[in-house]
């Protein structure tokens, strides 16, 4: 993997962090409903970047640990909005 591909893969995945707070600042009555949704996601986002670590052999599976880092960043902002 090149310096390019790490960088963008590092920008990908904190992106998550901005966007959580877009969205919780836009969706605040559904933020409450979705509750338990946000901590099924972050749970199996967890799950999901804990495997690709073991199992990061290849770019792919570099690309989906840094996807699920963006979804675990972008829900975990939400879920602590809806407290």
């Amino acid at each position: 993997m090149n310096t390019a591909q790490t960088i963008m893969i590092v920008i990908l995945a904190i992106s998550g962090f901005p966007l959580g707070i877009f969205l919780s600042n836009h969706i605040k009555e559904e933020l409450k409903q979705g509750k338990p949704f946000f901590v099924i996601i972050l749970i199996l986002s967890i799950i999901g970047m804990i495997l690709s670590l073991i199992f990061a052999k290849s770019d792919t599976l570099v690309f989906l640990l840094s996807a699920l880092v963006f979804v675990f960043l972008m829900f975990l902002v939400c879920f602590l909005k809806a407290r």
